[in-house]
């Protein structure tokens, strides 16, 4: 009788060891919070699979074609449900479309499984009228023309009505020039019913003789929408704006010119 109940509980025992295991999802899934976005907005990509599935080792090289990834983040999650413990892996990610159109998340492959293409329709980027813009930013010059090794002041200013969290100005280069930088102030501004927070950096550029061309000049940040939420601040749309390339007449300094061994121009 021993022997049997023995016997019995053996064969139990890796039957209900299993029921403590995890238990697989058996597939490996992907989904967005959007469907339908605009230029210049983004949506959330999630990977999610069982506990033997790694979503941050999945090849993401075929998103490349259409869409940047600008974060992502991995969690592991476990469930105690009817007996059994779930565990599942999520891969997160804030993605930003590269053109307009109806693009496609691709098919994602890991350990012989994949996940379902999923169509996103990206729109044109709204047309905001100048009056109603609530962030503006620009590149401006002191002088369009000015004589060779002269100092041209190059000022990138941000305006904004809102408020803004990560905001970045891109690293930029001019070909044939040295850039200083030289100070960065910030001041508010009210025009109508409006306050302007107003930042200001300025930069010293010398040049060689010739036509000397300023590139566009990036701008990334986030809207901070009113509110917050238990994580902190309640983030917006991600706002990305870029300057107007400058053209810069540079002329060779004549015998002649009075201001030859001026202190703007180089001994």
């Amino acid at each position: 009788m021993n022997r049997s109940v023995g016997k019995t509980l053996a064969l139990l025992g890796p039957i209900m060891a299993s029921l403590w295991t995890s238990v697989a999802v058996a597939e490996l899934s992907a989904t967005v919070d959007r469907r339908e976005i605009a230029m210049g907005e983004t949506l959330r990509l999630t990977l999610l699979g069982d506990a033997g599935e790694q979503p941050a080792e999945i090849d993401l090289s075929p998103l490349s074609r259409d869409w940047e990834i600008l974060s992502r983040s991995s969690a592991t999650n476990a469930r105690y449900i009817n007996g059994q413990n779930q565990v599942t892996r999520s891969l997160e990610m804030e993605l930003a479309p590269l053109r307009e159109g109806t693009l496609s998340i691709p098919s994602l492959s890991h350990s012989g499984r994949s996940t379902t293409p999923v169509a996103v329709r990206v729109n044109p980027e709204p047309i905001v009228a100048p009056g109603d813009a609530l962030v503006l930013f620009e590149a401006s010059v002191d002088e369009a023309s000015v004589y060779v090794q002269a100092e041209t002041i190059l000022t990138v200013t941000l305006q904004q009505a809102i408020n803004l969290d990560g905001g970045e100005i891109s690293v930029f280069d001019i070909p044939g020039a040295t850039v200083e930088d030289l100070e960065r102030r910030s001041f508010q501004r009210r025009v109508g019913n409006r306050t302007w927070l107003v930042t200001e950096l300025r930069y010293a550029v010398t040049h060689k003789s010739g036509t000397l061309t300023i590139p566009a000049i990036g701008f990334t940040a986030r809207e901070v929408q009113p509110g917050r939420s238990l994580l902190g601040a309640r983030l917006g749309r991600r706002l990305r704006m870029a300057s107007s390339p400058i053209e810069l007449q540079v002329k060779s300094v004549p015998d002649d010119f009075p201001g030859r061994c001026g202190s703007r121009l180089a001994s």
